[in-house]
């Protein structure tokens, strides 16, 4: 029964059994390992629910197909199943599960599981090293308007016009002359005597 039952459940991902609980095969998707630089790739575990203990119709008329024998004697097989399942898990205080796990009791009494290595891992890890490619031609949105980053980096690095220093220079002279002849003034005090030489001329 138990190679049956794993059978199923590569097929359906679940099955339920009365007295003992759900077992569920759940795939794990890749995981990033960021400090090895590496994709971890999908895994399978199997859950284990002892809540849950109702078997589902669909797992009576697949093993009645899978068994060639009528949906009533499907029902009394996993009800005949389960119960010397428990039993022996009581009587042993673990039983092993065949490819899925370990059921036993623990310190309360209620029956969990332990799950086994499991043999649906196939994939590998492979490494996440980070792709780098220079000048690689891509479009970006500016504002309302698409452009390629050879176009934004064209106009981001357009040079400048050259500085006229001559100009610049004159310009700063000006300032200097302009300042010079404020003070002469303002210490002088403006009158017409002001600008004109003061020196006096003596006849002879």
């Amino acid at each position: 029964m138990q190679s049956i039952l794993y059978k199923y459940i590569l097929l359906h991902q679940q099955f339920s059994l009365p007295g003992i609980g759900t077992i569920k095969l759940q795939r794990q998707p890749a995981q990033l390992d960021i400090a090895n630089k590496r994709f971890l790739a999908p895994f399978y575990n199997y859950n284990f629910d002892a809540s849950k203990d109702a078997p589902s119709e669909s797992l009576f008329n697949w093993l009645a197909q899978e068994m060639n024998i009528e949906i009533w004697d499907a029902v009394k097989k996993i009800n005949a199943f389960s119960l010397n399942l428990k039993n022996t898990i009581s009587q042993e205080e673990k039983v092993l599960f065949d490819k899925i796990g370990i059921l036993k009791r623990d310190e309360k009494g209620a029956i969990t599981m332990e799950n086994l290595p499991n043999e649906l891992q196939t994939d590998f890890s492979v490494a996440a090293n980070k792709v780098i490619r220079l000048k690689e031609e891509h479009t970006i949105r500016v504002g309302e308007t698409e452009r390629s980053s050879i176009e934004m980096e064209a106009f981001l690095t357009k040079k400048q016009n050259p500085v006229d220093y001559v100009l610049r220079i004159a310009i700063s002279l000006s300032i200097v002359c302009f300042l010079i002849v404020g003070w002469y003034f303002s210490d002088k005090k403006f009158t017409t005597t002001s600008i004109g030489n003061q020196t006096k001329i003596r006849l002879k």
